[in-house]
């Protein structure tokens, strides 16, 4: 490195590395609260009318943990909220700092690369990962952040009573703990009749990973 800024953690380990692209800082780009409605057999949702992109990292968690099950599905103009509860959740979006917006302010730190891109921004909150879960697991800590993913673990459908059910996999927060599980969050409709559904099973062959976020 003969040019720029490199930081190392008291365990010797890159922390910022302005000459190395392939060293992602990811920073805060937006943030609010949205409250979901209509839970009760079924998830309740809610629009978050917000620009993400295909980098866009999205982390979610209640304004009151208590065992909520919540997760995201991207797209349209912005992204959903699905939860088991009608409650507020917090979000946050963060983005690859190499896009990091400079502040204005006459103090603090920005580091730029050989392109005149900034690649860190003092002035932006920087994501902090407590943990990762493949499958199922929990990371304990207090005022925990959930990343915000959408992935289907299995389909059924049953001629008796003529119903189906789609389980997902969610993120369930509690005051001390976030746990990475599936839930049945839609019961399925019931068909008028047994022909018009038949014994079905689908089960995804891939096993999900997540990130629980340190306080932000």
């Amino acid at each position: 490195m003969t040019y720029g800024l490199k930081v190392f953690s008291g365990g010797g380990y890159t922390q910022l590395d302005s000459s190395d692209n392939g060293r992602v800082v990811y920073q805060i780009s937006a943030s609010g609260n949205a409250t979901v409605t209509g839970a009760g057999t079924n998830y309740g949702s809610v629009l978050v009318n917000t620009t993400i992109t295909s980098d866009t990292l999205i982390l979610i968690r209640p304004t009151s943990p208590s065992g909520q099950k919540a997760f995201v599905f991207r797209g349209g103009s912005g992204f959903t909220i699905y939860s088991d509860q009608n409650v507020s959740f917090q979000w946050r979006a963060f983005r690859p700092a190499t896009s990091a917006v400079g502040s204005s302010a006459t103090y603090g730190l920005e580091v730029y690369n050989t392109s005149g891109s900034i690649v860190f921004a003092g002035s932006q909150v920087a994501l902090r990962v407590k943990g990762t879960v493949t499958g199922t697991g929990t990371v304990s800590g207090s005022n925990l952040w959930g990343l915000g993913n959408y992935n289907i673990q299995r389909v059924t459908a049953l001629a008796s009573p003529n119903q189906g059910r789609t389980y997902y996999w969610v993120h369930t927060f509690n005051t001390t703990s976030v746990t990475h599980e599936t839930d049945d969050a839609f019961p399925g409709a019931s068909a008028p009749t047994a022909e018009e559904i038949f014994d079905y099973r689908w089960v995804s062959s891939i096993t999900p990973a997540t990130l629980i976020i340190a306080d932000i």
